[in-house]
């Protein structure tokens, strides 16, 4: 019982994990549809925790515990991701060893730093927009080889040993790398829109595994650009 909370836990990232997880939600909610009320916005942050594959307890246990704080019209952020903490990490989990005053005091700085206002537009620069691009290059460019050498290879009349092991004659080098490829160009799309940065991220590590394949000195100078541009590039996605 205590490794499967240990496990609960690590998904979750500790209670700190949750607060930042619940902020995030709240201001995507916000962005996403201006025009619901706050009480809205809060009631649709407790049902979609219910509705999480990753809880700690059983959908209709936890709709029991948030039913007095879904018809509650008088509620506050800090109310509900309170109560999920408390629930979930404190009631269900277990965790004995946190100070209630510390986790609320960090929920009360959190959503004084994290929570934006309605009109709030982040700062956007070229980053997010070069790593993109270089996605997209280089995932073009994979592609384009790719394809190149799977037509080759069906449109001989003999088998060219030169391509490798193949699965119904498409060698299963090419077929890797054209699969690279378009996650390497769907991730650099994602970059330049400023959205979905798991996506973004895939993709970089696609581009990086497509230019391994070329020679480790080109995958050494992308993963230099992307590691310099990343951290400071993650801010502008949502």
């Amino acid at each position: 019982m205590v490794a499967i909370k240990d496990f609960l836990l690590k998904i979750f990232g500790g209670y700190k994990g949750v607060v930042l997880t619940q902020i995030s939600l709240y201001n995507k909610a916000k962005r996403v549809a201006p025009e619901l009320s706050e009480d809205d916005l809060l009631n649709e942050l407790i049902i979609s925790r219910i509705k999480t594959r990753l809880r700690p307890a059983a959908r209709e246990q936890e709709y029991i515990h948030y039913e007095p704080l879904l018809e509650n019209p008088h509620k506050t952020l800090e109310d509900v991701i309170r109560a999920i903490v408390e629930y979930e990490v404190f009631e269900v989990l277990g965790v004995r060893n946190v100070d209630e005053l510390e986790v609320k005091s960090y929920i009360e700085e959190s959503i004084e730093k994290k929570v934006k206002s309605p009109d709030f537009k982040a700062k956007k620069t070229w980053k997010p927009v070069a790593i993109g691009v270089l996605n997209i290059i280089v995932g073009s460019f994979t592609l384009m080889g790719s394809i190149m050498y799977i037509s080759q290879s069906l449109l001989s009349p003999i088998p060219i040993p030169e391509l490798g092991r193949t699965i119904a004659g498409i060698p299963i080098y090419d077929l890797v790398m054209g699969l690279l490829g378009i996650a390497s160009i769907i991730g650099g799309i994602f970059a330049l829109k400023r959205t979905h940065w798991a996506v973004a991220v895939i993709g970089c590590f696609c581009s990086a595994g497509a230019l391994g394949g070329f020679g480790w000195y080109y995958l050494l100078v992308f993963a230099v650009l992307v590691g310099i541009l990343m951290p400071s590039a993650k801010r502008e996605f949502f």
